[in-house]
């Protein structure tokens, strides 16, 4: 398995990491099935939050994690927190001191861990309080609970307002980006054209990320639409089809999520699935770098 220095931060993730927002649709067993099957073919990189499944995601990674064949020294943890789920229609954040600290006090207990690897604000607050956040922080690092910290679907503009803030450098930002979702890079490839995708919506992204050194987590990067699913193995794509029945073995439609360190070098983040996990799915190979 290929090895990243993430975000240039010291932290050795594998090159292909497993996410477990569908984690709550497996049992126990299956559950510690999937993390030693993941484990097994050099994953170290697992990713989770505190809003999948209100809680659940996590409080079963945990207990997985107790039965792996695997040691938590042996791994690295990632968690998000900032979105608040009192179960209304719609969510609200909360960039205070207080609810980042308390919500990731919840997420090591939940995870049964003293700490995690790395910390994302889960979605920009536009009304943030910078300084409110840069005392969570700092208290959180200060008492060994997180080592690295990062945001989620945060502008360049976003970023520098907090960073100014913040003493640790922001080594990640998760952002949604697929085959078909292309928004990052279509400004760049169409430079002094009269068409829309000329238009940068949102401030040079990839650019700033890779003068930044800061990893592009991109989530969803086979989502097709917003409803759709994925599009492997979707009747609208058959040259794909073709492309992944040439396979000897099929690989099933598992959603997954993209990490993009600034360097360019790809980092796979296959989501948690009730499918059997599939070898193929995880192995590093010149032929799905082709499609990313």
């Amino acid at each position: 398995m290929k090895m990243i220095d993430l975000g240039r931060s010291g932290l050795h993730a594998s090159a292909i990491a497993l996410g477990v927002m569908r984690l709550p649709n497996l049992d126990r067993p299956r559950a510690t099935e999937l993390l030693d099957a993941a484990y097994d073919v050099g994953i170290n990189f697992f990713d989770n939050a505190d809003v999948y499944s209100n809680g659940k995601a996590e409080q079963l990674f945990g207990d997985a994690l107790k039965k792996a064949s695997f040691t938590r020294d042996q791994v690295l943890i990632q968690t998000k927190v900032g979105i608040v789920n009192d179960r209304k229609a719609t969510h609200r954040y909360d960039f205070s001191k207080e609810h980042i600290v308390d919500a990731v006090n919840g997420s090591l207990k939940r995870l049964g861990t003293d700490h995690v690897d790395s910390l994302l604000l889960h979605r920009p607050d536009p009304l943030m309080e910078p300084e409110d956040v840069a005392e969570a922080f700092l208290q959180l690092q200060n008492e060994g609970k997180v080592r690295q910290f990062g945001v989620s679907n945060f502008n360049p503009a976003q970023i520098e307002l907090l960073q100014q803030a913040v003493p640790q450098r922001l080594i990640i930002n998760q952002l949604q980006f697929s085959l078909m979702h292309t928004g990052m890079i279509d400004a760049g490839m169409h430079t002094n054209m009269a068409d829309a995708r000329s238009i940068d919506h949102d401030g040079g992204l990839l650019p700033y990320s890779q003068q930044h050194h800061m990893a592009i987590q991109a989530w969803s990067p086979f989502q097709y639409g917003f409803f759709e699913g994925v599009l492997i193995d979707n009747d609208k794509f058959p040259e794909l089809n073709a492309y992944f029945k040439s396979w000897p073995i099929n690989i099933p439609p598992i959603p997954t999520q993209l990490l993009l360190p600034g360097s360019c070098v790809y980092q796979l983040m296959c989501k948690s699935s009730p499918e059997p996990p599939n070898p193929l799915a995880f192995a590093p190979s010149p032929k799905p770098a082709t499609l990313l």
